[in-house]
């Protein structure tokens, strides 16, 4: 019965959210996201493989609860076009700082992309490792002290491609994006970073040239996108399994994958209901907001520095409690949905606040790269896409302090080079 209820809900908010944003022009938005991830990753595996747990109303009052907070999501935020009009300059010019930084970044995705050729022996070789593998016998438990250098050269390549596009250099910022795409083809052990620039330049793109006929775009552009998604997800599956070589893209093939992608990879229903089992019986007890106020900041704290750290993901420390289980192991850790992460955290209360928190955060950092960052529409854009993710497991936090450090940064660039201008 709480199902039931959980469930129509959900169909008649995603209904709401895709008229909504269709009257808006919105292609995509932080709504969008939670009710489709959640459709996808809870509601469908549970129908067609969880039937003996549906029944269990005390168990699903968490969905009912995390669905009621994605609702108050959509009564007190605003959904807002996939992209905001950016801060804009007097001058309307790239600064030279956000150039240099740019470059950078743009010689650090081709020199790695020449690294990883260079150490394999060749392109195929490059491409048909699996780096899944590598990732989840080490790699998982690495720090990213790396990625974290490279942020703020990484955000400048964004504001790059946003002012090429500006001033009408498509073909500048395909090429540029296309770089960003290598890069992933050829270093993501997940499939989705390598159609997160494609579809965040496509999205600008449509925005930018093709505002007026969003309404009419709107549902081919979200029929093509599910259909693009559903292939790739086998591409990409072969591409960080480092099976390449035996790609298949019959109609058969695909349709095999995605009901073993079903089958093994979306269990987030039955995870959570192994982690609420726990939580009831006193296996382990909740964190009451460690997961979300303080593993976040301790997460900057390089390893090198603090050896016995402790996980900061709450995917990560969820997996190892609940599955008795060590994170390096070689085998893929299990995420467990917002409502699983704030029943962790808060119980029933966390599992109605953290859909809320997920779609206010999303939209705060939208807003404020907006406020603050002129030419910051491709980032804009790279947020809402690349929080995705989070959905299915936790509260996007350290995103969130990123962002703003990265705001903060940039900021003091542009202010000390206008002041000496």
């Amino acid at each position: 019965m709480i199902f039931s209820i959980s469930f129509a809900i959900t169909i008649l908010a995603t209904i709401y959210t895709f008229l909504v944003s269709w009257s808006k022009r919105s292609l995509f938005n932080p709504h969008i996201i939670y009710w489709l991830v959640t459709l996808y990753t809870i509601y469908l595996p549970a129908l067609f493989y969880s039937e003996a747990l549906i029944s269990d109303n005390y168990f699903n009052t968490i969905f009912l609860l995390g669905t009621l907070g994605g609702v108050l999501g959509l009564v007190l935020i605003p959904i807002r076009p996939a992209v905001l009009e950016s801060k804009t300059p007097k001058n309307n010019k790239l600064h030279f700082i956000i150039f240099f930084l740019a470059l950078i970044y743009g010689i650090y995705l081709l020199g790695s992309v020449l690294n990883i050729i260079y150490s394999r022996g060749g392109i195929l070789s490059a491409l048909i490792y699996s780096r899944l593998d590598i990732y989840l016998k080490g790699g998982i438990t690495q720090g990213a002290g790396w990625t974290f250098i490279m942020l703020l050269p990484e955000v400048c390549y964004y504001i790059l491609i946003a002012y090429s596009l500006g001033k009408n250099k498509i073909t500048r910022s395909v090429f540029l994006t296309s770089l960003i795409v290598i890069f992933y083809v050829f270093t993501a052990n997940t499939r989705l970073p390598i159609i997160f620039p494609i579809f965040t330049l496509t999205i600008i793109y449509i925005h930018k040239f093709h505002a007026h006929s969003i309404r009419s775009i709107f549902p081919v552009a979200v029929s093509v996108g599910m259909i693009f998604i559903m292939i790739f997800s086998v591409v990409g599956s072969y591409i960080r399994n480092g099976q390449l070589e035996n790609l298949d893209l019959s109609f058969n093939t695909i349709g095999t994958e995605l009901i073993n992608r079903q089958d093994n990879q979306l269990g987030y229903y039955d995870w959570i209901h192994d982690l609420h089992e726990d939580l009831e019986d006193g296996e382990f007890s909740y964190e009451y907001g460690l997961g979300t106020f303080f593993y976040p900041v301790i997460s900057f704290i390089p390893r090198a520095f603090w050896s016995s750290k402790p996980n900061t993901s709450s995917s990560n420390r969820l997996t190892e409690l609940v599955y008795d289980r060590k994170i390096g192991d070689g085998q893929p850790i299990h995420t467990f949905h917002l409502v699983g992460d704030g029943f962790y955290q808060f119980a029933w209360l966390g599992s109605f606040l953290y859909p809320f928190l997920f779609i206010y955060i999303v939209t705060f950092m939208q807003v404020k790269v907006a406020t603050h960052i002129p030419h910051g529409e491709y980032w804009q854009v790279y947020l809402l896409i690349s929080s995705l993710p989070f959905v299915r497991a936790e509260l996007p936090m350290v995103k969130l302090l990123l962002t703003l450090l990265t705001i903060f940064l940039l900021s003091i660039i542009l202010r000390v080079t206008n002041k000496r201008a």
